[in-house]
């Protein structure tokens, strides 16, 4: 039998953890996973099932408020990755701000090139998107669902895939 907790102790048992999140205002589920110890700095956020987070010693994750995330996405930060107020992120999105290296001799299985990600405010990200590192996302965009990005993405725009990525200017 699961052991269902009151959302006020779970987040008690995250502040305990080194996780910061607003004890009031937050739905974070019980299923969400927090790995490493790095800095979690939470606004009020919502969660729902299967979310995973991983910070890595000396890193910073941290969401604004109002942020919505969706089940099964995963945050992995090496060095920092910062969600701005009011974003939604769709179900099964991957955001990374590290690569692997990989030379001539191959691949490096504990070797990384540690970068930042950062998401505006008020920015949509559809269903499988993956966003990797040294990406910077303007307020106000939406990241349409399966699209990878990497690099800069201006305020106010659509990012769509298909055999390569378009940004779209949208009217304000």
């Amino acid at each position: 039998m699961k052991l269902k907790l009151p959302y006020r102790i779970k987040a008690i048992l995250l502040k305990i953890r080194g996780v910061d999140i607003p004890v009031s205002g937050s739905k974070i589920s019980m299923s969400v996973g927090f790995e490493g110890t790095g800095r979690f700095i939470f606004g009020r956020t919502e969660c729902r099932p299967n979310v995973y987070f991983a910070c890595k010693k000396g890193a910073k994750l941290q969401l604004g408020d109002n942020v919505f995330i969706n089940r099964n996405t995963i945050m992995v930060c090496h060095k920092e990755i910062l969600v701005g107020d009011g974003t939604a992120i769709g179900p099964n999105v991957c955001i990374f701000d590290h690569d692997h290296r990989y030379g001539p001799d191959g691949f490096k299985t504990r070797e990384f090139k540690d970068g930042t990600v950062r998401i505006g405010k008020n920015v949509w990200i559809g269903a499988g998107a993956v966003i990797l590192r040294d990406t910077d996302i303007g307020d106000n965009c939406i990241i349409g669902a399966g699209t990878v990005v990497k690099g800069d993405i201006p305020a106010n725009t659509m990012v769509v895939s298909g055999s390569e990525n378009r940004s779209i200017k949208l009217d304000a």
